[in-house]
């Protein structure tokens, strides 16, 4: 069954049930008017223009088809703690108690990612360069999504309402393009999206447990660990919101390729894996999407969808590595988790931008930028995504001491002193003479199979921000105050 009547009403719809889209356009803006700008943002909520969830819902039926994009496009809008600050409606402005908690927020991805030596400012966009500067400060994120024609109506009629109380730093386009549903690498994307318990549809479930709502929408079952009403959720006006981490990444394809060639030709290191099959342990699937855990030679094909599985236990990684993209950011069964295993689920919204490469094409078209502009929500940004990418995918120790980074996205620590820490890797077993993989001997790996095989960075950050996706019921709070 859907969410109650009234969370329907006032979450926004991005967050669930999603905003069906073959394009989406990501406009960031900085707030010039502030009373102004709250007097127009609320009358555009009032009027029913914010997609609410219910409103999703909606648009959805209107074509029939949940992955189509409907007539009107869907319109969303966050804020990042500056826009907060700008709106008064921060920690110094609000009532003790009252301001929102979430330390990444407050903090920034500026502050976040770079501190962590991850990100490389001269990678970012210009945009990106001027927030961080201070030239052009981001202070707010609308995400208008539908096909091409109707993101572009959106991105005019928010212009035309909102006139000068905001001022468009960048718009960034992105386009599922012909292969829907397939990432800019050829990987079959976002499978594993957790299901929320009482909210979707149990017999569609995709992972062996569902998540609690609270853990993606904010003072709902499940907010950091609770399953009622603690001090550590966020303040009552916050309900039905969601923190929401936007992150542009460049995906170097060609790069990709070449180097599971590369390690598919090195003889010298004995894995009897060909460039597709190396390609499937960097990300722990087929281009399918079927796991590397249950399919350990070949892929079965299209059509595979079953992603209710487990690692085989005791754990080993013979075969599917524990630096391979799947097994970094959702370890699934591999600590034996009894509770809070959903703590770090997150909802991903993303989609590709750029045009998909292909190795007929010529030199230039194949250098063109493209990659994922990436999104998700979740209720506590430390518990999902930082938790994600600082704790598991770029951390050596993670799920155990060496066993490398993720594959597809993780990024060496810029200028570190020790050089190993400049370089990624991974480990791998490959298979055996007859094309099967390795065994446990006693428990224990083969430790003469493993090969540490280092690679370069496949992604880079061309800039990102977190957000706050307030429900529709702060625009009319934050005009008549508590």
């Amino acid at each position: 069954m859907p969410p109650p009547a009234d969370v329907l009403k006032d979450m926004q719809g991005d967050i669930w049930p999603g905003l069906g889209k073959s394009y989406e356009i990501f406009y960031l803006f900085s707030i010039a008017k502030p009373d102004d700008f709250k007097e127009k943002i609320k009358a555009l909520a009032d009027k029913g223009e914010i997609t609410s969830a219910q409103g999703a819902l909606d648009k959805r039926a209107q074509n029939r088809d949940s992955d189509k994009p409907s007539p009107s496009a869907g319109i969303n809008v966050s804020f990042n703690s500056e826009g907060l600050k700008k709106l008064k409606w921060d920690d110094r402005s609000l009532p003790r108690g009252k301001g929102l908690k979430e330390r990444y927020f407050k903090e920034g991805a500026k502050t976040d990612t770079m501190a962590q030596g991850r990100d490389d400012p001269d990678d970012y966009d210009d945009w990106m360069k001027n927030h961080i500067s201070g030239k052009k400060v981001i202070n707010g994120l609308f995400l208008i999504a539908g096909n091409k024609v109707t993101c572009e109506e959106g991105v005019s009629f928010i212009e035309k309402e909102l006139g000068d109380s905001i001022e468009r730093i960048e718009a960034i386009e992105g386009d599922v393009g012909p292969e829907h549903g397939f990432e800019h690498f050829g990987f079959k994307d976002t499978i594993s999206q957790p299901f929320l318990e009482g909210w979707d549809d149990a017999s569609d479930i995709t992972l062996n447990y569902q998540c609690r709502p609270g853990v993606i929408v904010v003072n709902h079952k499940g907010t950091n660990g609770f399953d009622e009403e603690s001090r550590l959720w966020e303040p009552d006006w916050a309900k039905n919101g969601s923190y929401f981490v936007f992150r542009k990444l460049e995906q170097d394809v060609e790069a990709f390729h070449k180097h599971a060639e590369k390690l598919a030709n090195d003889n010298s290191l004995g894995l009897n894996l060909n460039a597709k099959q190396l390609e499937a342990r960097f990300v722990g699937r087929w281009h399918s999407g079927a796991p590397v855990e249950l399919h350990h030679s070949e892929d079965p094909g299209p059509g595979y969808d079953d992603n209710n599985w487990d690692y085989e236990e005791p754990y080993h990684e013979l075969h599917c590595p524990y630096g391979s993209h799947i097994r970094k950011c959702n370890p699934r069964n591999t600590f034996g988790q009894t509770r809070d295993k959903d703590l770090s689920l997150i909802m991903r919204r993303g989609i590709p931008y750029g045009p998909r490469w292909r190795e007929e094409d010529d030199e230039e078209t194949k250098k063109q930028p493209r990659g994922l502009l990436f999104g998700c929500y979740q209720s506590n940004i430390q518990n999902g995504y930082s938790t994600i990418m600082n704790r598991w995918c770029n951390n050596d120790g993670f799920p155990l001491a060496g066993s490398g980074q993720d594959v597809l996205v993780a990024q060496p620590i810029k200028g570190a002193a020790d050089p190993k820490d400049q370089v990624l890797h991974a480990n791998l077993y490959g298979l055996d003479p007859d094309g099967k993989p390795h065994k446990l001997r006693d428990g224990k790996h083969p430790e003469e199979k493993k090969r540490r095989c280092d690679f370069p960075s496949f992604v880079k950050a061309r800039g990102g921000e977190y957000f706050f996706t307030p429900p529709i019921s702060f625009f009319t709070k934050m005009v008549e105050a508590l």
